[in-house]
């Protein structure tokens, strides 16, 4: 179970599952498995395949404060897949985990099997004390960053900025979901697309809903947070709640200098070195000291910034090196780091080695995948088989292509001069996608755009074949699916766990199947007609075989159509967070669909909809 050839694990596990849980010398070799990019999906099939015997194990291992960070943060979604007590008990018991990534995984997983067992009572007391210390977070996270903007304006979009946007997000992701939890999970989040996505009345009652939903102080602590409250009143609410007032600029800057969260000290300790140099000091000389044990990059940020502030010349600084929180400044100008949460810039540079390349050396070769390299510094060029060459200049990444198809290079690339790079291993970069949905979906975006443009794509596709009158298995499904440009390099064996994952459902003439702003999931028609319509365009139907939303589904964005049935239809429906959920534990079928999103960005050109004389719409190359 420990060996570091990966083929004799999966024997090993393989040989686990046959002899079964009575023999429990298995189970911490497998748990252990669970933080392994490779391992993981064998490692939690053969866990789940043990039942309800093997809670009491995950949820010891979860709780344990030594045990391994992403053993841990990959438990939540095992035990989301034995819906049981035990299982809530045992998420319950760790809700209030440090580690925020975590706490989502952990309320994710607390969604699903209140999805699958609606019998199950929610543990009713520790989400709505959860629900409270979040909103307390959210109303911080808002009041921080308000003062911010308020008496600096320019620090509009600095990383600082950007981090506690970010925190915002996610906290409030963590609010909706433990609603959810409490409540109906299918209406909340129905309640959250429509308050987040619609305007007028479908927000209107979305708000109303949730209004008469949540009771006491749970009502009154996120209702204001959510709802049509105007910005300033929404601050004032959140200073109450926190029982502070409206602070000045360096007010705010200490406190978040001496944030809990390293991410975000490191930023704000950025941000006093280069628009406030000189400021603070002594609470940068205090941070350098006192948390260089627990905080590393913060203490490492605030000695450089001190460096910066007292040196005579700029080498003096340059002679300090440079911390992780200034390249993740210099490489979130590089387009793919858009879509990279700050926490994951930080652990992508943090999970890199530095390498220093002399003019004309060598950096990559054709026929070779083994890392995404971040140039930082320098300049190089590159050749193709094909004879195209090019250069690129920092920042820039690369390799990118490659490690998302799990393919071989193309192409040599060289240093112009004195360059360097940062190098992050192929599979470690591959363990972060998978981890972040929203970096995938960005990336999906990325790849399927046109100059930064969405919706390039026609959202049906409707290939010409026949489906049996006889039920249909779920291999069946998949070749149907395969049949569409994204899914069509992945194997049949994949998609069937994707299949399985799915949802299938009848809906009857005159219904609405999605509407324009709900969020965009993968359907695939079995039986009948869908007519979509998008605002300005012509109608197009969808028969048997076809399938819809696939890369917006992907892409994380809105339908951006209207689909109503026209024929009493069956549909296989895949919601997004279902999608990302089967991808992030098979990478094979997640780099599938990257060489799909990259052979369709590559070669497709824009589709725009245009009705024939019978009234049928074909998808025609404008």
């Amino acid at each position: 179970m420990h060996d570091h050839r990966v083929d004799v694990v999966l024997e090993a596990i393989r040989s686990a599952r046959d002899l079964g849980v009575s023999d429990g010398l298995f189970l911490p070799g497998l748990i252990s498995r669970l933080g392994h990019r490779t391992l993981k999906q064998a490692a939690r099939e053969t866990l789940v395949a043990f039942g309800d015997e093997v809670v009491p194990a995950l949820r010891y291992a979860l709780e344990n404060p030594h045990e391994q960070t992403w053993v841990k943060r990959h438990i939540p979604s095992t035990l989301a897949l034995l819906p049981t007590q035990a299982s809530m008990d045992a998420l319950t018991a760790s809700i209030d985990s440090p580690d925020g990534f975590l706490r989502y995984k952990i309320v994710a997983a607390m969604e699903s099997i209140r999805r699958d067992n609606t019998g199950l009572p929610p543990p009713r007391a520790a989400v709505e004390a959860r629900l409270m210390r979040e909103s307390a977070r959210y109303c911080e996270a808002l009041t921080l960053r308000q003062n911010l903007l308020d008496h600096a304006p320019a620090a509009r979009g600095t990383l600082v900025e950007r981090a506690l946007g970010e925190r915002l997000e996610r906290t409030l992701d963590r609010i909706y979901r433990l609603m959810g939890v409490l409540h109906e999970v299918d209406d909340i989040a129905a309640a959250r697309q429509a308050i987040e996505h619609s305007e007028g009345k479908r927000r209107a009652h979305a708000i109303e809903y949730l209004d008469n939903l949540l009771q006491g102080n749970v009502r009154k602590r996120i209702m204001p947070l959510i709802d049509e409250t105007p910005l300033p009143a929404r601050i004032d609410h959140a200073n109450l709640a926190l029982r502070t007032r409206r602070r000045d600029l360096y007010d705010t800057l200490a406190q978040l200098v001496y944030d809990a969260d390293p991410v975000i000290a490191a930023a704000a300790i950025h941000f006093v070195s280069t628009r406030t140099p000189g400021r603070l000091t002594d609470d940068l000389q205090w941070v350098s000291v006192h948390r260089s044990s627990t905080d590393p990059r913060v203490s490492d940020t605030a000695a450089w910034a001190l460096a910066c502030g007292t040196a005579i010349d700029a080498r003096a600084a340059a002679g300090h090196g440079l911390p992780t929180v200034e390249l993740v400044e210099r490489l979130r100008r590089v387009p793919i780091f858009q879509f990279v949460s700050v926490d994951n810039l930080f652990r992508a540079i943090e999970s890199s080695r530095e390498i220093r390349y002399a003019a004309g050396h060598a950096i990559g070769t054709e026929g070779t995948t083994e890392a995404v390299d971040l140039l930082i510094e320098g300049s190089v060029g590159y050749s193709t088989a094909a004879g195209g060459r090019g250069d690129l200049a920092a920042p820039d990444i690369l390799g990118l292509e490659e490690v998302l198809q799990g393919a071989p290079s193309t192409r040599r690339t060289w240093a112009h001069e004195p360059s360097v790079c940062l190098r992050i291993e192929a599979s470690e970069f591959m363990a972060m996608v998978s981890d972040d949905i929203l970096l995938a979906q960005g990336l999906f975006r990325l790849l399927l755009s046109t100059n930064g443009t969405e919706a390039r794509h026609s959202p049906a596709h409707r290939p010409a074949v026949n489906i049996p009158r006889a039920v249909l298995q779920p291999v069946d499904k998949a070749m149907l699916l395969r049949h569409h440009p994204l899914l069509t390099h992945a194997a049949p064996s994949e998609l069937v766990a994707l299949v399985n994952a799915a949802t299938e459902l009848s809906v009857w003439e005159g219904e609405t199947l999605f509407r324009s702003e709900d969020a965009a999931s993968l359907h695939l028609v079995i039986e009948g007609v869908v007519q979509l319509e998008s605002n300005g365009g012509a109608p197009l139907v969808a028969g048997p075989g076809a399938t819809l939303l696939v890369a917006e589904t992907l892409a994380g964005v809105p339908a951006g159509c209207r689909a109503s049935v026209v024929r009493a239809c069956r549909i296989l429906r895949a919601e997004r967070n279902t999608v990302f959920q089967v991808l992030c534990h098979r990478m094979d079928l997640l780099q599938d669909l990257f060489s799909g999103a990259l052979a369709m960005g590559r070669s497709a050109p824009r589709q725009d909809m245009q009705t024939d004389s019978a009234g049928i719409v074909e998808a025609v190359t404008s």
